[in-house]
């Protein structure tokens, strides 16, 4: 059964995770980098990039449930020195994107897009997903091999989230959703607050109805109620016999 203190306890949390992500979402996003000021060999998961000329291979895996959950591309580009640099990529914040990818035959030719993106090592997301992409960039490799070999092809381990098109909206974009996270979180803190309100009043009228359910004087003023061993007997005062109660006396004479 919930109670006050229960739903108290979850309206604390709920605003101290509200805060946590307000506070998250003040934090300055990575710098942002774009990708042909760098060689790949300095590309981290600790910046953002700005990629002008990203090309989507293909989609090589898929996840349902999570944060992660939709379809996962092979994509290149070039770095500082014109280096071939693969990387994964996921469409999770547009859904343009998704849209033009999904309806794309890849099998023609490659989906070219740019655009700036937040960044994630491919070991930090999932032990299958990273075995996935292996597999991919092998058989990328394999089926260029007529005219890119594999010490053409640097491999960068980053994979990649669309985050905005343009550079001026990198910072607002890139945390915009924990602001939205923050309000909700807020909002549910509030109402547990006022159910808490709410079920405090409940409980205290049911302890007055059970107190007065087990009050042996009933409602009213246990100083003004009767004695419960009723009246007390009033000593009555001895009496002169009568002549006709001394004639009648069968008791010893003295």
């Amino acid at each position: 059964m919930v109670n006050s203190k229960k739903t108290l306890l979850y309206a604390v949390i709920f605003l101290i995770a509200a805060v946590g992500c307000l506070v998250w979402a003040l934090i300055p996003p990575p710098a942002l980098v774009n990708t042909t000021d760098v060689p790949y060999t300095d590309m981290t998961d600790k910046n953002g990039y700005q990629i002008d000329e990203l090309y989507v291979y293909w989609e090589y895996a898929s996840s349902s449930g999570g944060d992660n959950e939709g379809s996962y591309y092979l994509a290149y580009f070039a770095d500082k020195d014109n280096e071939l640099c693969t990387a994964s990529l996921y469409f999770d914040h547009n859904d343009t994107w998704k849209e033009a990818a999904l309806a794309h035959d890849f099998s023609e030719e490659d989906l070219l897009m740019n655009g700036c993106f937040s960044v994630q090592s491919i070991s930090s997301i999932d032990k299958d997903l990273g075995r996935y992409y292996d597999e991919a960039v092998e058989e990328f490799i394999a089926s260029n091999e007529g005219y890119l070999s594999a010490e053409e092809i640097k491999d960068t381990r980053l994979h990649l989230k669309f985050v905005c098109d343009d550079e001026a909206d990198y910072a607002s974009q890139s945390k915009g959703h924990f602001y939205i996270i923050a309000a909700v979180l807020a909002v549910a803190g509030i109402i547990f607050l006022v159910l808490t309100k709410v079920l405090k009043k409940k409980e205290a009228e049911q302890a007055q109805r059970q107190a007065a359910a087990y009050n042996p004087y009933g409602a009213a003023n246990p100083y003004g109620a009767p004695n419960p061993y009723g009246q007390p007997t009033q000593p009555t005062e001895p009496t002169q016999p009568t002549t006709e109660d001394r004639n009648n006396y069968q008791g010893p004479e003295f």
